[in-house]
């Protein structure tokens, strides 16, 4: 982190990045509370894990009535027992559509640390601009809730601290990102 701010280009691209998260979450929560408040929802992927996080914090782990019984025996995504908390301040799926669009947006913080080691500021403003605007990513923030939308975060903070020779970051962001889904596994083999 030495020299971080060192220079007067560099704060600014910093900064840039951080006002371009910044336009993406509040954007994607505007996105995702408007479609909560007028039931433009088409799928009950939502309803599944609000009602999955809602047992949970309420002592029946993992159930799902519109699923037939414990989730688990359709996915595995651990990644939930970690937002608990928070849903347990803000009992809302509102809760959980923010905390998506928070974590996708933030996957480009690491993106930036990651292009920072080879590029120019003005590339790596440019691909974090590229990654926020990247149609598949709106698409899966704007598409209900899915736990697999937090991987990109953690992925991404995984391969970061794999290039840094960070041994302890990187099982811990590799294990974060494998409780996304089991599919996951996939991906960091």
């Amino acid at each position: 982190m030495k020299g971080f701010f060192s220079n007067s280009k560099e704060n600014l691209g910093i900064r840039i990045i951080f006002y371009l998260i910044f336009v993406y979450i509040f954007l994607f929560c505007l996105f995702q509370f408007n479609l909560y408040n007028y039931f433009d929802y088409i799928d009950f992927d939502l309803a599944i894990y609000n009602q999955v996080i809602w047992n949970t914090l309420h002592g029946n782990f993992f159930y799902s009535s519109i699923r037939g019984g414990a989730y688990f025996k359709d996915h595995i995504p651990l990644i939930l027992l970690i937002f608990i908390p928070i849903y347990l301040l803000f009992q809302s799926p509102l809760t959980l559509l923010f905390l998506q669009s928070i974590f996708l947006g933030l996957a480009a913080w690491p993106l930036f640390l990651l292009a920072r080691e080879k590029l120019e500021m003005k590339f790596c403003v440019f691909f974090v601009f590229l990654y926020l605007i990247y149609p598949p990513v709106g698409w899966l923030n704007q598409y209900e809730f899915h736990p697999e939308a937090f991987a990109p975060f953690f992925l991404l903070f995984t391969f970061y601290y794999l290039k840094k020779n960070n041994f302890k970051f990187f099982i811990l962001f590799m294990i974060l990102s494998l409780m996304c889904k089991e599919d996951v596994s996939l991906t960091i083999l």
